[in-house]
This record gives structure tokens, C-alpha cells and sequence, in this order.
């Protein structure tokens, strides 16, 4: 009875710390699902009770249906626990999320500037002038060598090969510094990627299984809330559970010898008396005493001793309970009294 008490205690508590977890996740007892997470964790904890009750009743019926309500009560425990867990999950990996975008974001500009510095080979600018610089070069030698250029037309077309060359400096000048830019850029695009530290990550399981982190999220919380819920359950169940005792049929009092009414009289006093229990072992005149204060205590004629007895040990053996002779004492093994 002191273990039963025991395991009941246990398993309330466990049903207890269960679902004052998921009040204070969904915002603290103020909250009006609170009032709806206490009022399953008590039917939850009522309907073990209930479960093993009608079990050892030999109830099946109504005991399938309180198991049927618990397995409701369960999947929503575990509903509750797989949210709470897989948000809690998300808002620890919202740094690590951060570091990755800004990874990708410097990745990206990296690339960009690398794309930009390969396409600065050259400009229109720079295409234009060189052009210049070659039409000019070549009307000097054209017109040069013609009778009709004076000292005038040379010293022109001389200014034009200048300017087309101060025009073709300009412009590779102008090419390098973009260029040169380009390369600082990239420079501090690149340190700027280097720099970045990736935080541990909080999904390393998922992250070597290859799995998605919710998977593993919402296993864990199967086997948590197995292991709270479904344990607490039993655990009242069984404080609850009480092994359905024989029960008499009913007969014709004038159809039974006198001993079988001794039997079936000592079997009334068995069923409200003594109760199964295995390993444990009891006098058989322990089970002799309380034999009186039953039958005043019921208004039944106690039955002299002698029969008394013989009543007791053909009603163990009618029930294969097992009677031994320990130190000249009999001794009946896996009865208690209640």
C-alpha cells in the first residue's frame, strides 16, 4: 500500500511539472490557455486513476475509454512540448542565422567587385582616344609627305598626334585608378569575409544526421513527453490498479454440504478481508485472528475455530494460493491482509 502511495505521488508529480512547463512557455498562469493546460493535466491525472480502477475491476469497456482519453491527452502534451522546444530551438539559432546572411551578403559583394575589376580591362574612353591617337598618327604620315603641307600643317597635325597622346594617358590613367579602387575594395571585401565567425552551431545532431532540425526537435519531444506524461500515467494507474478478487456465484444455500458453506463463508471474509499481493508472505494465524472481528464487524456467525481452519486452508488450495510450514507454523505466501 506504502509503494502504491508512492508511485501515485510520483506520477502526479511528474503530470504536475509537465504542465506548469507549458504554462510558464505559453506566458504564465494569467494566460487563459493555463486554465485549459490545468484542467488536462487533472483530467489526465484522474483518468489513470480511473484506468487502473476500472482495469482491476475487470471493467474493459470503460477502461478502453479512459485509455482512449489519455492517448488524446498525451498527443496534446506532446503537441505543447514539441512547440515549446522547436521555438525554443529557432530563437537560439536566430544568431547563428544572422552570421550566415551576413556571410552570404559579403560573399556576394566579394564576387561583384571581383566581376567588376575582371571587366576593367579597358573603356570607351580609353577605346576613343586610342582611336584618335592612331587617325592622327596616321594623317601625319599622309600629309606629311605631301607637297602642299607648310611648316603650319605639320606643326597642326604635330598638335593633334599631342593631344591625342595627352588624351590616351588620360584615359589609362583614369583606367587604373579605377581599377586600383576596384582592388581596395576587393581588398576590404575579402578581410571583411575573413573576419567572420561562425558561432557553434545548435543543431550539431540534425547537422550530421542530415536531417532536418525540427525532426530531431519534435522527436525529442516524443520521447520527453513519453517519458514525463506517458510514465506519470502509468504510475497512477498502477497506484490505482487493484486485481479483481474472485467473486462468488451465486447458489442454492440448501444444494451445498456443510462444508462447502463453511468454504464459501470463509471465501466472503477473503474477499473483504485479505487482498493479492506477491512476494509477500502471511501467518495463516494473523488470518485466524481478524477471522472474529470481521464476522462482528459484518453480523455473521463466526465458525468454530477448527472449521474455521479447514475452511481457510481448502479455500487457499481452491485458489492455488500456496500454504507452507515454516517453523511449525503455516505460512501463506502472496496474501496480505488489507
Amino acid at each position: 500500500m506504502l509503494l502504491r502511495f508512492f508511485f501515485g505521488l510520483v506520477g502526479a508529480g511528474l503530470l504536475a511539472a509537465a504542465a506548469y512547463v507549458n504554462i510558464d512557455a505559453a506566458g504564465g498562469f494569467g494566460e487563459a490557455h493555463a486554465k485549459l493546460v490545468m484542467a488536462t493535466a487533472g483530467g489526465v491525472a484522474a483518468g489513470a486513476i480511473a484506468l487502473g480502477t476500472t482495469w482491476g475491476q475487470g471493467r474493459y469497456v470503460l477502461a478502453v475509454i479512459f485509455a482512449a482519453a489519455l492517448v488524446c491527452g498525451e498527443l496534446f502534451g506532446l503537441m505543447q512540448t514539441g512547440e515549446r522546444q522547436i521555438e525554443a530551438r529557432e530563437k537560439a539559432q536566430a544568431p547563428v542565422r544572422a552570421v550566415h546572411e551576413a556571410s552570404a551578403s559579403a560573399q556576394e559583394r566579394v564576387s561583384a567587385i571581383e566581376v567588376e575589376l575582371a571587366a576593367l580591362t579597358t573603356t570607351p574612353r580609353l577605346e576613343a582616344a586610342l582611336a584618335a591617337k592612331t587617325a592622327a598618327d596616321q594623317a601625319v604620315i599622309d600629309q606629311a609627305s605631301l607637297r602642299g603641307c607648310a611648316r603650319n600643317c605639320r606643326k597642326l597635325l604635330t598638335a593633334q598626334v599631342e593631344a591625342a597622346g595627352n588624351e590616351a594617358a588620360a584615359a589609362r590613367s583614369e583606367l587604373e585608378a579605377k581599377q586600383n579602387g576596384a582592388r581596395d575594395r576587393l581588398k576590404q571585401a575579402t578581410a571583411a569575409l575573413t573576419a567572420i565567425r561562425f558561432p557553434a552551431s545548435k543543431t550539431g545532431l540534425a547537422d550530421r544526421l542530415g536531417s532536418p532540425p525540427w525532426l530531431i526537435d519534435l522527436i525529442n519531444a516524443a520521447l520527453l513527453s513519453f517519458s514525463v506524461n506517458v510514465l506519470g500515467c502509468a504510475l497512477l494507474a498502477f497506484a490505482a490498479h487493484n486485481p479483481s478478487r474472485p467473486q462468488l456465484r451465486p447458489v442454492k444455500l440448501h444444494r451445498l454440504s456443510k462444508t462447502d458453506k463453511d468454504v464459501m463463508h470463509i471465501e466472503l471474509f477473503f474477499a473483504e478481508q485479505l487482498e493479492a499481493s506477491r512476494g509477500y508472505c502471511l501467518p495463516l494465524s494473523e488470518v485466524q485472528h481478524a477471522y472474529p472481528t470481521w464476522c462482528q464487524s459484518s453480523g455473521a456467525k463466526a465458525l468454530p475455530e477448527k472449521r474455521a481452519g479447514q475452511a481457510m486452508l481448502k479455500s487457499f488450495a481452491k485458489h492455488d494460493a500456496k500454504v507452507r510450514e515454516i517453523d511449525g507454523a503455516l505460512v501463506v505466501f502472496n496474501v496480505a491482509l488489507r
